[in-house]
């Protein structure tokens, strides 16, 4: 477990320092969203096999390994906020905090099914896997400006849903 978790920690930093090297580069939010992504993919795809081999932890709720374990805690945070640092560019600084939160959930969210995809990905290069990543930063891209509507819409009701299931860090607004 001690090896498994410091590959996670040490793929987090990879994953974590590749993004910032691009969020030097650009403060437009969906540039900085698809620098996490493609990071994640470049720094995982070599280890598809041991990503596989983990899977049946990392899905089991009574495993220290589980995505949601109090031990992956750390780790799952800090990914979540690279997002939530991504997020700061552009469109979307204009989200409040715990909007910003959920949106950066959300992409954690398919940062998991990503690393999943890619894991039973067999294209040469996991080009499947990186076109889905390409495509959904686009797709992100074009509804990044919407955000703040949507926060506005129904954002308070989102964030208690999320509170109510442990998902978010900040108590149910209510």
């Amino acid at each position: 477990e001690a090896i498994v978790l410091a590959y996670y920690e040490d793929t987090q930093e990879r994953v974590a320092q590749r993004a910032r090297d691009r969020f030097c580069e650009t403060g437009d939010a969906a540039e900085r969203v698809r620098a996490v992504l493609r990071a994640q993919v470049d720094v995982v795809a070599p280890d598809r096999r041991l990503l596989a081999g983990l899977f049946r932890s990392v899905a089991s709720p009574e495993d220290d390994l589980s995505v949601f374990s109090g031990r992956t805690e750390r780790i799952r945070r800090a990914a979540i906020e690279l997002y939530e640092e991504a997020l700061v560019g552009s469109a979307g600084a204009a989200l409040e905090p715990r909007f910003l939160e959920i949106v950066a959930l959300a992409l954690w969210a398919l940062h998991l099914g990503t690393i999943l995809y890619l894991v039973h990905d067999e294209s040469a290069r996991q080009e499947r896997t990186r076109k889905l990543v390409e495509d959904t930063a686009d797709l992100f891209a074009a509804a990044l400006p919407a955000l703040p509507f949507l926060a506005a819409s129904f954002g308070e009701k989102l964030a208690d849903v999320l509170a109510d299931a442990g998902l978010t860090g900040r108590p149910r607004s209510s």
